[in-house]
């Protein structure tokens, strides 16, 4: 059973004597806990009644077992009546009631107010959008502690969804359903039964839910989700790009310094060369190591073979080391659609052997040039692009020549 914590709680516990019985002693005893000690009320010895010291002024006797308690609190009271007759010295009879305070709730305004939120919220159980109702706002839920019920446009009672800081929620089903919705406190609860008769936390606070609005803030939530996400998409793409172009520039820079210390070697290497003799054999073989797209000699080279040291793949040129007869053959590819293989053989200046080709779509297009060239020293042969959509691939294009015969 509960009561107020503000009233007084009697505990009327009669029995009846037979004729020969008599008293020997009643306990009252209290516990606070199920497992907890028993603390002494007060007892009746000898036709006297006594309370406790911490119950003095706090219980008075109403006769055979009965108390009246003032300023209780909740736990388990227990009335110990102690009896006897000539055929029975001592007989003990007991009982048990349980007994909660009751405290009751308070609100801010000292009443009900309820409200259709204008933001819809995300279900954490299904994950959808919702429109929710708050009920409150409770300073204090009373004890034990009150919640609300909901009463729908159709008559149905329901319970709140959560509560947070004194106010009950409720999300509204999908699709919601159009009426007043009512929220009130439950008129058996403990709590509420120690509200005063007239207290406006008994009355209940309605709200109206409209239908079209209600559709409008959930549609006005799932736009916000979607952009949300595609905010989250756009951050993360350019995050990613980032990286992209900071790798890019880390191996362009990469490559850079390889060509620096490709190059470096190359000169290191042509300066400790061994000058040519009468029987220098004369032979190189290279192939292009970046993409060229300018009108000019076609370069540079990455040198495979290059006995002699007559080419020079940063220049792209040729120099006959001593008079005689050379052989030279090159070969390019294309590298994008629309672009072009338009090379020609140099022999100095003068153009000696021509080759032109086109790219169509993704296939790609070869173009090559070979010639029998007698030179004399310090004559120079190269490849030279004259058009401005010449492209011309990495690798697979390449340069070779090599001195047939020597003159005499």
């Amino acid at each position: 059973m509960s009561f107020c914590s503000a009233s007084e709680i009697h505990l009327p516990w009669n029995f009846t004597l037979s004729p020969d019985e008599r008293i020997e002693d009643i306990k009252w005893i209290y516990r606070a806990e199920p497992d907890g000690s028993d603390i002494l009320i007060a007892v009746y010895v000898a036709g006297q009644f006594g309370p406790m010291p911490a119950f003095s002024g706090r219980v008075q006797w109403t006769g055979q077992g009965g108390i009246v308690v003032s300023q209780a609190q909740s736990g388990l009271y227990t009335v110990v009546v102690h009896t006897g007759d000539a055929a029975h010295p001592l007989v003990t009879f007991s009982k048990t009631v349980s007994l909660q305070v009751a405290e009751p709730p308070t609100a801010e305004s000292g009443k009900l107010h309820v409200l259709q939120m204008s933001d819809a919220v995300v279900d954490n159980t299904t994950g959808q959008w919702r429109v929710q109702l708050t009920c409150g706002v409770f300073t204090a839920l009373g004890l034990p502690a009150v919640h609300v019920v909901w009463t729908t446009p159709d008559g149905h009672t329901v319970e709140s969804s959560s509560e947070h800081n004194g106010t009950f929620r409720l999300l509204l089903p999908n699709p919601p359903s159009g009426g007043n919705y009512t929220c009130t406190l439950p008129p058996l609860s403990p709590a509420t039964r120690c509200l005063p008769p007239l207290s406006p936390l008994l009355e209940g606070a309605t709200v109206t839910v409209d239908e079209g609005k209600v559709s409008f803030t959930l549609l006005e939530a799932r736009q916000r989700e979607t952009e949300a996400r595609q905010r989250e998409t756009e951050a993360r793409q350019n995050e990613t790009e980032a990286k992209q172009q900071e790798m890019q520039r880390k191996l362009g820079a990469e490559n850079e310094q390889l060509r620096k210390d490709v190059g470096e070697l190359q000169s290191r290497l042509n300066a400790t060369s061994a000058t040519a003799t009468a029987t220098l054999r004369v032979s190189f073989s290279a192939q292009l190591s970046a993409a060229f797209t300018s009108i000019g000699t076609i370069q540079p080279f990455y040198i495979v073979t290059n006995e002699g040291n007559a080419f020079n793949g940063t220049t792209g040129f040729f120099t006959a080391p001593r008079n005689g007869t050379y052989f030279f053959v090159a070969s390019a590819q294309t590298q994008s659609s629309d672009s072009m293989v338009y090379m020609f053989l140099m022999k100095n200046d003068v153009g000696v052997s021509g080759a032109i080709t086109r790219q169509y779509g993704d296939y790609h297009a070869m173009g090559s040039v070979q010639a029998t060239l007698h030179l004399t020293a310090g004559q120079r042969v190269s490849l030279k692009n004259v058009d401005r959509n010449g492209e011309y691939a990495i690798n697979t294009t390449s340069f070779t020549g090599f001195l047939v015969r020597a003159d005499d």
